[in-house]
């Protein structure tokens, strides 16, 4: 089993508008170019850098080594019996969980003294941002988590940073919180409102569990399939995985077989929009014997259609949203080919787009076609490099990466701090002070 590298979390995408020349010829006319050869409508005749095998990134054992591989024996659709909660990413120009929701006030550093919150409502508590509700619940009114999450991000930063990494394993793993009010040994009163909970929890996730300190043996083991994609090359092998035999194993044995969720990241780009998998739907559109791409000894391979469903971020709100408008969700759907061996185990796949012709083409032919496209022949290329990839990209649906983190206790006795810098900085012995520090959070969630 292989746990997860470096990647860089976050939370929202932009849509960009290309410009395709020429990029309406694949569906108009189909792969042209390249009819033919196998009655697929495509060339199996193109040299490709994109192998169909499993790779050391993309192999299903990174996630669990004991999956079955045998495609009959993998259920077509499933879904888990809890639907992760659609909840705030928290993002970081907007001072992550210091972010005042209900007034939309970022970055504020007025901080209330003890006397001061006395003196205050309950409504008027009510208002703060989470991470000022929990310093107060725990009677530290010096502030030291609101000064971390302040100190974590600035209003320079990209829309799309914040903490869905905490927020995609939170949604599958607690009960969506209810609004509760807790006095602290003060006899202050504090107002939680569903997202101020759900804030916590995203933080804790995501900033408290995963430690990747050595002799932090209460952190949570994180495991992924996939690289990371930074660029906009479509044939980088980064940024056209996870190979999609390795997502199908991992989707149909997850949820289909074992019941249990997964995190993905959706947007085949650099950008990260981490979101919680929890259904899916698959079916056989043919089958076709083996191409000259396949992976060694395929002796046939299935062509699936998939459905992928996932809870997505909303704003904050007070109340629940499960079974409620407020709730949140999205699906894609992907087409790939699965490929199989004498045994009737999956070995490998390639993702896939339908041509006109009734075929299937793979990222590689797409890839081919823009790049040789000629339509004024002129006898030089339509277009230039970065339309090709943008162009080729527009017609494959591929998620980035799958993951999973192990879930950790947060049955532990609470540990104040000495001051408000305590766990303000990135070493081992302030993260081992923010798990003892967030020790309340119990508090905040019901059986």
């Amino acid at each position: 089993m292989f746990v997860m590298g470096l990647l860089i979390f976050g939370c929202d995408r932009e849509i960009v508008d290309v410009d395709s020349v020429g990029s309406d010829a694949l569906m108009e006319e189909g792969l042209d170019t390249f009819e033919g050869l196998d009655g697929t409508g495509v060339s199996q005749e193109v040299d490709s850098v994109i192998e169909s095998g499993f790779d050391w990134y993309n192999h299903p054992d990174r996630f669990e080594e004991d999956y079955v591989y045998t495609f009959t024996d993998l259920p077509l659709g499933g879904n888990l019996e809890k639907t992760p909660w659609s909840g705030d990413y928290w993002a970081k120009n907007k001072g992550g969980i210091s972010y005042r929701w209900q007034t939309d006030e970022r970055f504020t550093y007025t901080s209330y003294t003890e006397d001061e919150l006395k003196m205050m409502s309950s409504e008027e508590i009510s208002l703060l941002s989470p991470a000022e509700k929990y310093d107060i619940l725990v009677e530290h009114y010096d502030y030291p988590l609101n000064t971390r999450a302040l100190a974590s991000g600035n209003t320079n930063e990209a829309a799309w940073a914040g903490y869905c990494h905490g927020w995609a394993p939170a949604a599958h793993r607690y009960e969506e919180p209810k609004p509760m009010t807790l006095t602290n040994g003060d006899g202050i009163e504090i107002p939680f409102g569903s997202s101020d909970i759900k804030a916590l929890l995203t933080y804790f996730e995501g900033e408290v569990a995963n430690s990747t300190f050595v002799g932090h043996d209460w952190s949570s083991t994180i495991y992924s399939l996939g690289s990371t994609c930074f660029s906009a090359e479509i044939l980088d092998p980064a940024c056209h995985d996870s190979n999609p035999a390795a997502f199908h194993v991992v989707l149909t044995n997850r949820i289909g077989v074992m019941g249990e969720g997964f995190n993905m990241d959706v947007d085949k780009g650099y950008e990260k929009w981490n979101q919680p998998v929890y259904a899916y739907r698959s079916q056989i559109l043919t089958t076709r014997p083996p191409s000259g791409q396949s992976a060694d000894e395929t002796v046939v391979e299935y062509i699936m259609e998939t459905e992928v469903h996932w809870a997505m971020e909303i704003h904050p709100m007070w109340e629940p949203v499960l079974l409620t408008e407020h709730q949140n969700s999205e699906s894609k759907t992907y087409t790939y080919s699965i490929e199989v061996d004498k045994d009737g185990e999956i070995i490998g796949g390639q993702w896939l787009t339908p041509t006109q012709q009734g075929g299937y083409a793979n990222i590689q032919q797409v890839w081919n076609y823009f790049v040789t496209l000629d339509e004024n022949g002129d006898d030089q290329p339509d277009l230039n490099e970065d339309e090709v990839n943008a162009n080729t990209s527009r017609y494959f649906e591929i998620p980035d990466y799958l993951w999973y983190q192990d879930e950790i206790s947060i049955e532990y006795d609470f540990e104040p701090l000495a001051g408000p810098y305590d766990i303000l900085s990135t070493t081992s012995s302030s993260r081992e002070l923010l798990l003892g520090y967030f020790g309340a959070l119990q508090d905040l969630i019901e059986d």
